[in-house]
């Protein structure tokens, strides 16, 4: 017997004992409560009634589409298109993120004055996705740990196990308007070559570039980046700061084994010196009210050659900063090398600069936020060795041994050492 058939008729003989109930042989002879109580009765079983018909119903659909009974109803429209949605959205959205354990122990030394030493443990956590909204069109976000500072996303573990802040460091939409020319706008990634003499590599610009790389010969392309990034917007008298950004400079493969490149770049930050800003650091020269005193024009060069013709891959690079504002302490430069490479087990890289940044040559609070303790008016050494565990994951040790590049002996000797995994 097919099964609405059966249940067709347990719904008659619900039905026939109801009926029964219902037919007293004189009406006159229930008393108002049993009368109610017969009116509930009906009213049960008028509810199973309407319970085995939408039972039958779905019965019905199932055999007519020839599911076995009992077997899950099939999804309505809205629905698979809704699942069907997110399959697509997560086949065009790419995730990725790292996440870091820091050890940073600081022993500093101030000439004419006691400067305590300083020991913390920190974490740096960053995932991003982009999604590929058109085969031209990638919409990106991140977020990151951090307290809003531009130089560093890293959370000191303290406040009595408070919670940890977490921001968006990216947001953007980035478009391919030719085959040599794309477009970014929003919060993104630096696209400007550098060191982290000028820009430390937690900053993310906001507001609008351009990039364009165009074939010069087999070997050799030319690439430039145009910048028009937002600094501050001042709701008073004073005029916005920001920075026009414009980088033009070639590439030279002589093959996958060596590579060159070289690059001139030219900030002009126009109205810095207008308001107090957001940040600030230690070097640059300030006026009462925090106000920086100079303008900074800079122009900055950029070299580095790579090859894999040793038994490890090897980078040499450097890079020359001039602020042509005119302000008296106006130069920096940096020069370092990397030896070897972190890409599976086993890996292992070895790297050493030099970095002398005199007061006003850059913005200080932009520039590298670990050497001398961040800001500018400092040189010395930086070392670092780091070891591939497993893919994707790497411990590092960084030393630091920085002083004041003018002005009092104050010095700042740091060791780094860093777990980080990658996925």
């Amino acid at each position: 017997m097919r099964p609405q058939f059966a249940l067709i008729l347990c719904a008659a003989a619900v039905a026939a004992v109801a009926c029964v109930g219902l037919a007293p042989a004189e009406a006159g002879e229930l008393r108002p409560a049993e009368l109610e109580e017969l009116r509930e009765l009906v009213r049960q079983q008028q509810a199973v009634l309407d319970r085995l018909n939408e039972r039958i119903a779905r019965l019905e659909a199932q055999a007519d589409a020839g599911a076995e009974p009992g077997a899950p109803a099939p999804l309505d429209a809205p629905t698979l298109k809704s699942i069907r949605r997110l399959a697509e959205l997560a086949d065009n959205v790419k995730f990725k993120g790292d996440l870091t354990l820091r050890q940073s122990s600081a022993w500093r030394h101030r000439t004419g004055g006691p400067r305590p030493d300083r020991h913390r443990q920190q974490v740096r956590f960053r995932l991003g996705g982009e999604y590929a909204f058109n085969d031209r069109t990638t919409i990106g976000a991140r977020l990151v740990t951090g307290a809003g500072d531009p130089s560093s996303n890293w959370q000191t573990f303290n406040n009595t196990f408070g919670g940890k802040d977490v921001f968006l460091d990216r947001i953007y939409v980035k478009y391919v308007a030719a085959d040599w020319l794309n477009l970014v706008a929003g919060k993104f990634k630096n696209i400007f070559r550098n060191t982290d003499l000028i820009w430390d590599s937690d900053v993310q610009p906001e507001g609008a570039a351009q990039s364009v790389v165009l074939g010069l010969t087999q070997d050799a392309d030319f690439f430039a980046h145009l910048g028009e990034l937002i600094i501050g917007e001042l709701a008073n008298d004073h005029n916005d700061p920001f920075v026009w950004a414009a980088e033009a400079g070639v590439r030279w493969r002589r093959s996958p084994k060596l590579e060159w490149m070289a690059s001139a770049i030219y900030y002009d930050f126009t109205n810095l010196d207008e308001a107090a800003l957001a940040w600030n650091d230690s070097g640059n020269t300030r006026l009462p009210g925090n106000i920086l005193r100079h303008d900074f024009n800079l122009l900055a060069f950029y070299t580095e050659l790579k090859t894999n013709r040793a038994p490890k891959p090897l980078k040499v690079y450097a890079e020359y900063v001039n602020n042509t504002s005119g302000a008296p302490d106006d130069e920096g430069y940096k020069v370092g090398a990397v030896l070897g490479s972190n890409k599976k087990k086993g890996d292992w890289s070895v790297g050493y600069a030099y970095r002398v940044l005199e007061g006003d040559a850059v913005p200080d609070m932009l520039t590298d936020g670990t050497f001398h303790e961040g800001g500018t008016n400092c040189k010395g050494h930086e070392a670092i060795l780091k070891y591939s565990l497993a893919k994707g994951w790497t411990i590092s040790l960084k030393g630091i041994a920085a002083r004041e590049e003018t002005g009092d002996t104050d010095e700042v000797n740091s060791v780094l050492a860093e777990l980080r995994w990658d996925f």
